[in-house]
């Protein structure tokens, strides 16, 4: 599938952008094909640099001649800014060009921009991988290693259409949550994706693209996650506490094994995604709770050459897990200075 349109003339209908025709969060190969290519030149309609989904709206001139407003989905506000965006990148008027995958739904408006050509001819598109620069370089000796700002490369976080199974050992209770999803009815649709997620380390839950930086004080632990604009503190060598406010993440205490930092956490609120989400790879398809019984252990260990950090996670929850779920991330250092965007969450509802 190869779609052209094209737009030969400057014509302006006031249309409010369509972001509500996808729900607030979802799994991009499961909603658009990313087989198929459509390319769109359009007059800019309305243009909103935002999470979880920046969204652009083009008029344009179909085949048939008639002009019909295109909705053209991006990614977060932190994502888009790695490519090159900013709030003046597209104007009301402007002629721009568009190139995505198209919508699943047959001839549906709709598609997920993946490049960009300006009014002024600049092309954007292209996140920057954690393969295009190399690490910088980190002197740090023992569990210090783990000190820094990480990034994890873009495309691990998103699952495609639903196949058969879950890769949690679910429990029936697990299973039944599992195979009753229903997307209208997940708490992402009313923004709880842009909440502090009650369930996992939210290092753990969207690590893909994003930042965490970490850092020690000899007291306690400070966690930034980039993705929900979040600070975990957790105390070193004491008893539990709330690592926030909100008391989602639950109470954490942190300690060091070696040269690895190891964070407990437990005391989570029950939480209707509080195992998986259903665009992420352990979702698969769909949403799955936990319960207050849930617990997560990470281990964060650094490689021998100090550029990636492993971070180890356990889960347990026996109300829907049969047995511990045992996984991992990585995340290539960055530089210390490199820019950490709030993430402007703007949901329906």
């Amino acid at each position: 599938m190869n779609t052209k349109y094209a737009l030969p003339f400057f014509l302006i209908v006031p249309m409010a952008a369509i972001s509500s025709s996808v729900s607030a969060h979802h799994s991009v190969s499961a909603h658009f094909d990313p087989r198929g290519n459509v390319e769109l030149r359009g007059v800019v309609v309305d243009y909103r640099l935002q999470s979880p989904h920046t969204t652009l709206s083009l008029e344009v001139r179909e085949e048939d001649g008639t002009a019909q407003v295109w909705e053209v989905q991006g990614a977060s506000l932190p994502q888009m800014r790695r490519e090159g965006f900013d709030r003046d990148t597209f104007r009301e008027g402007d002629v721009v060009m568009a190139f995505g995958f198209p919508s699943r739904v047959p001839d549906r408006p709709l598609i997920f921009g993946t490049r960009f050509i300006t009014a002024d001819g600049m092309e954007l598109g292209a996140l920057p991988t954690p393969d295009d620069e190399p690490s910088p370089e980190n002197s740090a000796a023992g569990v210090d290693r783990v000190v820094g700002r990480w990034i994890a490369p873009f495309g691990g976080g998103s699952a495609g259409p639903r196949s058969p199974g879950s890769p949690l050992p679910l429990t029936p209770e697990g299973l039944a949550a599992w195979e009753g999803f229903v997307e209208a009815r997940s708490p992402l649709i009313d923004c709880g994706v842009g909440q502090v997620p009650a369930g996992q380390s939210p290092t753990l839950f969207y690590p893909v693209a994003y930042i965490h930086d970490i850092r020690i004080d000899g007291r306690e632990v400070t966690l930034y996650h980039e993705p929900f604009d979040l600070t975990r503190r957790v105390p070193l060598g004491a008893e539990a506490r709330l690592a926030e406010p909100t008391g989602a993440s639950g109470m954490a205490r942190a300690s060091f094994e070696d040269d690895t930092l190891v964070i407990e956490s437990s005391g989570y609120p029950a939480s209707e995604m509080g195992l998986a989400y259903a665009s992420s790879p352990i979702g698969n398809g769909g949403d799955i709770p936990s319960s207050t019984e849930k617990t997560v252990t990470e281990r964060y260990s650094v490689s021998d050459d100090g550029k990636t950090l492993r971070i180890e996670y356990t889960v347990m929850d026996p109300v829907y897990l049969t047995e511990p779920f045992t996984s991992h991330v990585e995340f290539k250092r960055i530089a210390d200075d490199t820019p950490i965007y709030e993430s402007a969450w703007q949901c329906e509802g």
